[in-house]
């Protein structure tokens, strides 16, 4: 084979593997989801449960929510989906198939960690003024945030890896968030201190990323790579003719 045809055909190479890679992209996209109806979850110092129950044991039933719009290598999500979210310990760690869009066996939420939380009263709940949160014990990642009219804002920042089996895998993260009106922070923390548990309703949002940033060249622009490509072989061919 000459040297311009060796040009040629790692040009079609470089080209077949980049559209390749845009074929199989990474999942990407935005998941709003929130508890299926009357559902809520269960959070003790220990354990988060979710109800009602999902379709597999060991989870909770979620629903996916408006602007939810995730591009995977199987199509695309959008609201209305059924979700399984796994019961876990408060102090998070690696769970693979944390959760699972049912209809979308190949995407795999797993979670990596829980947190951090970064409270600006830390331990101290029961003197938040407005806007200030707390955490009810040290290494715990609830954060509970004081807002108008007594409210407070429970939030649990969740990450890991998505992942399709086809695409590389790409990095997931986002809140789990909750309100709770005729209970103070202060009375949250006294009840997990005590070895109980709070229940109420709750919602998520989580950007799905791919891991790897960079830019997949526009089709006009991988063409013009190919021809410098082979162009650049015909010169060299050319200089050692």
């Amino acid at each position: 084979m000459n040297r311009v045809r060796l040009g040629l055909v790692t040009a079609t190479a470089v080209l077949s593997l980049t559209f390749a890679n845009a074929a199989f992209a990474s999942p990407i996209g935005t998941l709003n989801l929130s508890n299926c109806f009357g559902g809520s979850f269960n959070f003790s110092a220990t354990t988060i449960t979710w109800s009602p129950a999902g379709t597999v044991a060991g989870t909770g039933c979620a629903d996916t929510q408006a602007l939810t719009n995730i591009t995977w290598s199987g199509g695309t999500i959008g609201p209305g989906a059924a979700v399984n979210i796994k019961n876990v310990a408060s102090s998070g760690g690696v769970v693979d198939h944390f959760m699972d869009i049912i209809g979308a066996p190949a995407l795999d939420f797993e979670l990596t960690a829980f947190g951090p939380a970064t409270p600006t009263n830390g331990t101290a709940c029961g003197t938040l003024s407005l806007g200030q949160s707390c955490i009810p014990f040290i290494g715990s990642s609830y954060l509970l945030t004081l807002g108008s009219g007594g409210l407070v804002t429970f939030s649990l920042h969740a990450s890991g890896l998505a992942t399709d089996g086809v695409g590389l895998p790409s990095l997931w993260g986002g809140d789990f968030t909750s309100q709770f009106g005729g209970i103070s922070a202060a009375t949250i923390q006294s009840i997990l201190l005590g070895s109980g548990s709070v229940n109420g309703s709750y919602s998520g949002t989580f950007t799905i990323t791919p891991a790897s940033t960079q830019p997949v060249p526009e089709p006009a622009s991988l063409l013009l790579l190919g021809t410098g490509i082979a162009a650049a072989a015909r010169r060299r061919f050319r200089r050692h003719a």
